[in-house]
C-alpha cells in the first residue's frame, strides 16, 4: 500500500468565502474534498471515478492548514485531514475514494 501526504491551505480570499458564512467563515466541505482528490489524481495519475465515503469532523478556516494522509491501493483510496489546533491535531476530513482504473501510470 502506498503512502501520500500533502498540505491543504485554503486562501482567506478564495470565492467560497464570501457565502460560507459571512463573519464566520469556514473552508466548504466541497472545497477541501476537492483538494484531495485533486491532489490524489495529481500524484497517481489515475482519475477518481467516485467518492465511497466523506465524513467531516470539523472546521477548516481560512489560511489554516491542515495535512492529508492517503493510503493509496490498485483501485482505492482511503484518505484523513487534520489541522494543528494548539498542541492537539484535530481531525477535520475522513473517507475513501474509488479510482477508475488499475491500469495507471504510478507515478
Amino acid at each position: 500500500m502506498r503512502r501520500l501526504e500533502f498540505e491543504v491551505r485554503v486562501a482567506a480570499d478564495h470565492p467560497s468565502f464570501e457565502g460560507h458564512f459571512p463573519g464566520n467563515p469556514v473552508v466548504p466541505g466541497v472545497v477541501l474534498l476537492d483538494a484531495v482528490i485533486a491532489n490524489v489524481e495529481l500524484a497517481t495519475g489515475c482519475r477518481v471515478r467516485r467518492v465511497q465515503q466523506a465524513k467531516f469532523h470539523s472546521v477548516l478556516r481560512p489560511n489554516e492548514s491542515a495535512v492529508a494522509e492517503c493510503f493509496l491501493n490498485q483501485v482505492a483510496v482511503t484518505f484523513r485531514a487534520s489541522a494543528r489546533r494548539g498542541s492537539d491535531m484535530v481531525q477535520v476530513l475522513s473517507g475513501s475514494l474509488a479510482l477508475q482504473s488499475a491500469q495507471c501510470d504510478g507515478r
